[in-house]
């Protein structure tokens, strides 16, 4: 049950809207890295090697149109990156027909009324989720992070992210964590 609090405060906190109070309590979230991004957008560059992962991306998943050989296009990769990020990041109330944003409204649901205050009451009627939309909330940070953070202002090789990823035998903790719970299911006691 910690477990499962602890992962849904935390993609919780990844779509958090800037908080007003920042001074006091910083947010660190993806509309709050968007906000800094709107702010300076005007001083963001591409860096010299990522501008023509960037362009693949763009015309892989914003605009099929786009030409990354078109200096004008080009000098707009960071408009557009922030314009697809800024509209396509869940939020709540959710939009119509979001999937991601009915995601992060039920996790935000699941958050306010069992994980941070143990309400008694119905949830009937208020938006559900599954673990599958839980991980396309975890995609989509990850790939924002991917393209933002590391092609936009660092470097990375990855871009999209797709939720085969994040499953338990792909990564190490995943499988230390599962030859743990094995061990634990056969007995295991630890050594002191």
């Amino acid at each position: 049950m910690q477990a499962l609090a602890t992962f849904v405060n935390s993609l919780c906190k990844l779509f958090e809207k800037p908080n007003r109070k920042k001074h006091l309590n910083p947010n660190f979230s993806i509309p709050t890295a968007l906000a800094q991004f709107r702010k300076n957008i005007s001083n963001v560059s591409v860096p010299h090697g990522n501008g023509i992962l960037l362009g693949e991306y763009i015309c892989n998943e914003i605009d099929s149109g786009f030409d990354i050989f078109d200096p004008i296009k080009a000098l707009a990769i960071p408009d557009i990156l922030y314009s697809y990020f800024e509209q396509e990041c869940p939020q709540a109330p959710p939009r119509s027909s979001n999937k991601m944003d009915m995601s992060f409204d039920a996790l935000k649901v699941l958050r306010d009324k069992r994980i941070d205050h143990h309400e008694d009451c119905d949830l009937k009627g208020l938006s559900t989720t599954d673990f599958d939309g839980a991980i396309e909330l975890l995609c989509f940070a990850q790939t924002f992070v991917n393209i933002i953070g590391y092609k936009l202002f660092g470097s990375s090789q990855n871009t999209v992210v797709l939720a085969e990823e994040f499953l338990p035998d792909r990564s190490g903790s995943g499988r230390q964590i599962k030859k743990l719970i094995q061990k634990l299911e056969n007995g295991f006691s630890p050594s002191i």
